[in-house]
């Protein structure tokens, strides 16, 4: 079961679909909440209305700078694989200023036929969906002074193929972004990613062990250039356990590759519609090559 890369926007190939599904489908800010009435007034249904909010994005996981147009470098095998898009859709209900509940679904897909890896395997065109899940969206769950904090929780739904394969109860995501509040154009913040996976016990045939824990982190620099272009900086570090491990419960071991990304992005303003629209190259952090780094491109559309 392949484990999952935490990316700005990024996109993955694997059978695990957590890290990937929560980081490359990422909800677009809300940028229209509403004024919430008092206790125990009822809504009219246009109230009810306005307060949902959908959302959704795509994330193009391009060719490598040296390679074949049609395939890119997956971190997430690692190996080359056909070059890919990572859809997400979400809808969510804001329940009051502070929460928004909803759920999501997300699908990878492979956009051509007979890229042949160094392992021998031969990748096709092909669609896989992820396992829905329930998400909860608090942006004011902690308030630090000259910081915005922004916390997210998930649940999946343990429907698909590789998670009925692997015995999955359910698969948890804990995550924050913290920026600095500042009026420069210049910004600053820092994510983490915690990644709980539950099982059902014995391990099925087949299975040596299953990831129980993916934990990310990272910084990211952005500078704009206008109100609504705007240039970034991040890196990110991953570890995981697995189980059963010899060597305890507590045990991390490196996972994916630790990576570094650059990427432009342009957010024109639309209201009451969130529209972003940008590109990225990402490298291998410690061993970086032109084999290795990759071209992409995403799009997101909200409101």
């Amino acid at each position: 079961m392949w484990t999952r890369l935490i990316l700005i926007l990024s996109f993955s190939f694997a059978a695990t679909d957590a890290w990937a599904q929560a980081q490359r489908g990422s909800n677009p800010p809300d940028m229209n909440l509403q004024t919430f009435r008092p206790r125990g007034t009822i809504p009219s249904i246009g109230e009810i209305l306005k307060n949902f909010h959908g959302s959704y994005a795509v994330s193009y996981m391009g060719p490598r700078i040296n390679g074949s147009p049609e395939e890119t470098y997956n971190v997430f095998i690692p190996d080359v694989a056909p070059v890919q898009l990572f859809h997400s859709l979400k809808l969510g209900y804001q329940a009051t200023e502070n929460l928004q509940i909803g759920v999501g679904a997300d699908i990878v897909q492979n956009m051509v036929n007979g890229v042949m890896g160094s392992t021998g395997i031969i990748r096709g065109r092909t669609s896989e969906w992820y396992d829905p899940y329930l998400y909860f969206d608090l942006p004011n769950l902690i308030q630090v002074d000259g910081w915005f904090v922004f916390t997210s929780a998930s649940f999946s739904l343990p429907v698909g193929p590789a998670s009925l394969a692997s015995a999955k109860i359910t698969s948890m995501i804990l995550q924050q972004s913290w920026n600095l509040n500042t009026s420069s154009p210049f910004s600053f913040g820092f994510g983490w990613f915690l990644n709980p996976q539950f099982y059902n016990d014995p391990i099925p045939q087949g299975f040596t062990d299953r990831q129980t824990l993916f934990l990310s982190f990272g910084p990211n620099l952005g500078f704009a250039l206008s109100k609504t272009i705007s240039i970034r900086a991040s890196a990110s570090f991953n570890v995981e356990h697995r189980s059963p491990n010899p060597n305890g419960l507590f045990h991390l071991s490196e996972a994916l590759p630790d990576t570094a990304r650059g990427s432009l992005s342009w957010s024109p303003d639309i209201s009451p519609l969130f529209v972003s629209f940008g590109g990225y190259v990402q490298s291998v952090l410690w061993s970086p090559s032109f084999d290795t780094s990759i071209v992409g491109a995403n799009f997101s559309i909200g409101f």
